[in-house]
């Protein structure tokens, strides 16, 4: 779409404009637009559309009037766009028109403009002021000697120094309010931005947030919310002397919060009011401060990509009148537990259950002990697979409980994956208490083979399901690599053991041939009065002895990559 670079005059109420988004060579399937003030905050908005096209709807933002226009689910396509627009009743001075159009959801421009030139002054008191940003060689170099001392703070990586933290935030109760200071080595200059969240629950609703960009070298700040899991800007003056600067990939912020206030928002259902009372926090209340960063929307004033990387949270919280240094951490640890439960059920449980249930039958105690009735065997089975089970559905149940919301096709691919092996398992569980006796004859044998294909197929989902949460895009670099790598070195050990088993398995079944023709030979000397059971019996036991060899290793193989993979999990990084 062409960028208008027209210029317009208006004056009060008495003048209707027609406005028009038009494009020569673009079929647009989407639109947004709205009148901003030339030099006061970019979120003010003015004027009201009157009337717009039945494929389109307006909506109040912070107003009474309908002062934003976009398109409806009637919209197709479309290169020209007509709605009228009425001025505002008291002049506000020079007008912007900010458009926003959508091509396709890879294709789209923002902040298409247009000038409204005033044709009288604007009054006094209507237009809010932006705020005022300081920038400059303001910031010193980061000392950490003064946590403890003079301001709290909260780092990252694990007790790094001046020179190793990527992340800090300090903070400490001052007359005016709580005096914040964010550093965020991993910004990159010109076109990044840096948040910070306050939070009584280390989940985003219902969370105050705060923002400093540099959009293309312009510095901005944006006091926002968290009405769920998403971010809008709020209506309020409670953040005061501002001061931000950028250089050499790095982004420090600073700002002082007011201690009480209240602020509004736009959410679904118009305007909400929220009030904000931080002085408890001086004596008895404490929050969890969390940490994001990312891109700006390009060519945005006011919008932001979702964060890189989850948000790394305050490992516990904090007192604002404490001066105590505290550490961030990656993963929530509802997270943690959950990624636990299922490495620990899959991993171990299910693998193991997996290779003694079909090399193993005759290769715990002796054949002819049994416990509590049932072979040794089934019993370490069942007990491996029930415990499976309850692991499976408690980290099922801990993700489902923490998690809000899906924003990646990977992370949709995920959880439809992680609910096809909870059904899985709950089908096995089933499955398993209606096991038919072993004189089934024919049940018996369909049983054996819907057991082990369905348990076969919910182990690969599982593995599968677990390769793709380690590669989420927030995920650190350490599990995109190692944890990867170590879950791929689960999989290999896993399946090798089985290969060898198995050849294993079908070579022993020419000995078992043999073995027969042996019974028969014993049992014609026995008839003789002449004992010689102890080779039979030797030779009945030789392949086990030798296959427990291999099966400790294969045990001392999953018990150590999987306790590598845990570290890296629950480490602070």
């Amino acid at each position: 779409m062409d960028k208008h670079k027209s210029v317009f005059f208006y004056i009060t109420t008495i003048m209707v404009l027609q406005v028009t988004i038009s494009s020569k060579t673009t079929d647009m399937k989407g639109f947004q637009i709205a009148a901003h003030s030339s030099f006061g905050k970019w979120d003010q908005l003015f004027g009201e559309f009157l009337t717009y096209p039945q494929y389109a709807q307006t909506y109040s933002y912070y107003s009474d009037l309908q002062n934003c226009a976009t398109h409806n689910e009637d919209f197709t396509t479309s290169r020209n766009v007509e709605l009228e627009w009425k001025a505002p009743s008291l002049s506000v001075g020079n007008l912007i028109f900010s458009a926003s159009v959508i091509k396709d959801y890879a294709t789209f421009w923002v902040n298409q403009t247009a000038l409204l030139k005033a044709k009288l002054p604007a009054q006094p008191n209507v237009v809010i002021p932006p705020l005022q940003i300081s920038a400059g060689e303001f910031m010193p170099r980061l000392n950490l000697d003064k946590c403890g001392t003079e301001s709290g703070c909260i780092t990252y990586p694990a007790d790094c120094t001046a020179e190793t933290c990527i992340f800090t935030i300090s903070y400490a109760a001052t007359v005016n309010g709580i005096r914040f200071r964010l550093l965020s080595k991993q910004a990159q200059s010109q076109h990044s931005y840096v948040g910070m969240g306050i939070s009584s629950d280390q989940k985003m609703p219902a969370d105050e947030t705060f923002i400093c960009m540099d959009v293309g070298g312009s510095l901005d700040f944006a006091h926002g919310y968290n009405p769920g899991m998403h971010n809008v800007k709020v209506v309020a003056n409670e953040v005061s002397d501002i001061a931000i600067q950028s250089v050499d990939g790095a982004i420090s912020c600073e700002f002082t919060r007011k201690l009480k206030g209240n602020f509004t928002y736009y959410g679904h259902k118009g305007l909400a009011m929220l009030n904000v009372d931080y002085t408890a926090s001086l004596e008895s209340e404490d929050y969890h401060l969390y940490l994001v960063w990312g891109h700006p929307y390009e060519g945005s004033k006011e919008s932001v990509h979702k964060h890189q990387l989850l948000p790394i949270v305050s490992q516990s919280k904090v007192a604002f009148n404490k001066k105590t240094r505290t550490k961030f951490y990656r993963l929530h640890d509802s997270v943690k537990v959950h990624v636990t439960f299922m490495v620990l059920a899959w991993f171990g449980a299910v693998s193991v259950a997996m290779v003694i249930s079909r090399y193993f039958k005759n290769g715990f105690l002796n054949a002819k002990d049994t416990i509590c009735g049932t072979k040794p065997w089934f019993q370490v089975h069942r007990g491996l697979a029930f415990l499976a089970a309850l692991l499976t559905a408690i980290a099922f149940v801990v993700i489902f409980v923490h998690i809000m919301g899906l924003s990646s096709k990977k992370e949709l691919l995920h959880a439809g994956f992680g609910i096809a092996v909870m059904i899985l398992t709950v089908v096995q569980v089933i499955m398993g208490l209606a096991r038919p006796d072993g004189d089934a004859g024919r049940k018996r044998m369909a049983f054996n083979w819907m057991h082990l294909l369905t348990g076969s197929a919910s182990y690969i989902l599982a593995a599968v399901t677990m390769l793709l949460g380690s590669s989420f895009s927030y995920m650190s670099e350490k599990m995109k690599s190692d944890g990867t790598g170590l879950l791929i070195a689960l999989i290999s050990v896993h399946v090798f053991t089985a290969f060898v088993f198995e050849i294993r398995k079908r070579c022993a079944d020419s000995f078992k041939d043999a073995a027969e023709e042996d019974d028969k030979r014993i049992r014609s000397i026995e008839s003789l009065d002449i004992e010689e059971p102890s080779k039979q019996a030797e030779s009945k036991t030789a392949p086990h002895t030798k296959s427990m060899a291999l099966f400790t290793i294969y045990i001392t193989l999953i018990c150590t990559l999987v306790a590598s993979f845990l570290y890296i999990v629950w480490e602070d990084l």
